[in-house]
């Protein structure tokens, strides 16, 4: 019992990795469409 509060605690929530996941995702699409835009604005 104390082993799974214990990976409980590690990972959280499943909802929290999937909305970590998008936040990433999301900003790799916005970061691309920035270098399309503009190659020299990259920052």
């Amino acid at each position: 019992m104390k082993c799974q509060n214990q990976n409980k605690s590690k990972y959280k929530r499943p909802s929290e990795i999937q909305t970590a996941f998008l936040m990433v995702w999301l900003y790799k699409q916005i970061s691309l469409n920035r270098a399309k835009i503009s190659n020299f604005d990259l920052m």
